[in-house]
Order: structure tokens, then C-alpha cells, then sequence
């Protein structure tokens, strides 16, 4: 699981997903005069870029008509601290 809380805005994000089906978290930000912005992303791969992934052999494939499921899920909540 993964959690971001803005304390100055009193507000967070809470992140749960299956270690098996995401066993990887990207974490990206951006900052402007205008806006403050950042992502948590659970990912299967160690590596940013398909090409990466291909190289290194690391890419999960489905077969066509396979099918695979997880369970993810998100919550915001208000935070005192």
C-alpha cells in the first residue's frame, strides 16, 4: 500500500493493491509557478519504458484470450496532522 498526505491542506490519498500483480511503485512529480503535482503508480515492471521492459525480458504478456484480475483500490480521507 502506498499513502500521500498534504498536511498544509489536511487532506491524503491511500493506495492498496496486490503485491503479486503490482510489485513495483513509480512515484513521479511536477512543480510550476501554478501547481503542484505527484503520482504514485503501482507497476509490474522494474523499468519505465516498454523498450526497457523488452529488452531485459521483465514485461508480463497475456495470451489472447487470457485473462488476468486484481484487486486495487483508492481512498482520500482528512487528516489532523
Amino acid at each position: 500500500w502506498a499513502r500521500l498526505v498534504n498536511r498544509k491542506k489536511g487532506v491524503g490519498v491511500s493506495l492498496r493493491w496486490k503485491l503479486d500483480a503490482f510489485p513495483y511503485i513509480r512515484y513521479w512529480s511536477s512543480i510550476s509557478d501554478d501547481i503542484y503535482t505527484v503520482a504514485i503508480e503501482p507497476s509490474n515492471d522494474a523499468f519505465a519504458s516498454l523498450d526497457d521492459s523488452l529488452t531485459h525480458g521483465t514485461f508480463r504478456e497475456l495470451q489472447p484470450g487470457e485473462e488476468y484480475a486484481t484487486d486495487f483500490s483508492c481512498g482520500i480521507f482528512e487528516t489532523t496532522v
